[in-house]
């Protein structure tokens, strides 16, 4: 069985069956809470590797989408087209950095979607399940200062407050096209102003909670498919 990797929001709450607890680990910090789950770390501590693993076989695919997509008329055919192709090779490329993981720690793919199905509530789990298809970066740029990112927070949600796209396809689209709008007005990436949240969450709190509702109604008005 495959574990929907555009899964984020959503989904009935997984019943933990009745049983022996068992608490072991192997070479790697992964925990059992029982036999058919992990914790809560231990999930996390996983989520986190299957990121590491995507993001690096997926940044060099990503950066040549980005420069073939900028050069083509926005929303136009080639664009459309780019996008599409981006999303198929993301969901690709995240089933393989998925399964590599696994494999390397011992855990089978129904452990990780029960386990990823039973935490969905948890502010932290959700959190980083919306992050597996996007690239990881460990510090932001110099330039993009507390004040910057404001602006470009405020700038998003000034855009995407107006999507009322039902369809998943047209709202990645309108998605993508909206970081590309960002790029030409702030030339930063994804990556940096997720980096730059990160660590600067304290001090703009208020606009990225404004921006993960926001993004939440989104992925429900889609039937919750995550856009990559």
């Amino acid at each position: 069985m495959q574990m929907k990797v555009f899964m984020v929001f959503g989904g009935a709450i997984f019943a933990v069956a009745a049983g022996i607890f068992l608490y072991y680990s192997f070479r790697s910090p992964i925990k059992f809470k029982s036999l058919k789950l992990l914790d809560k770390s231990s999930l996390l501590h996983l989520l986190s590797l299957i990121r590491k693993e995507f993001s690096s076989k997926f940044m060099s695919i990503l950066r040549m989408n980005r420069k073939k997509r900028r050069l083509a008329h926005r929303g136009g055919r080639d664009y459309r087209m780019y996008v599409k192709d981006l999303k198929e090779q993301a969901k690709k490329h995240l089933q393989r950095a998925m399964d590599d993981v696994l494999l390397k720690n011992g855990i089978t793919e129904n452990v990780l979607s029960d386990s990823s199905k039973h935490f969905e509530g948890d502010e932290d789990v959700s959190k980083c399940m919306s992050k597996l298809c996007s690239i990881e970066l460990q510090r932001p740029p110099s330039q993009l200062t507390i004040k910057k990112l404001e602006e470009v927070l405020e700038f998003y949600l000034s855009k995407a407050e107006e999507f009322n796209e039902e369809d998943p396809n047209e709202l990645n689209l309108k998605m993508k096209m909206l970081e590309d709008e960002i790029y030409d007005e702030f030339s930063f990436e994804p990556e940096d102003i997720e980096s730059a949240v990160n660590k600067y969450e304290n001090d703009v709190r208020n606009l990225v909670l404004a921006v993960r509702e926001l993004n939440a109604t989104l992925l429900e008005r889609t039937n919750e498919e995550l856009f990559f």
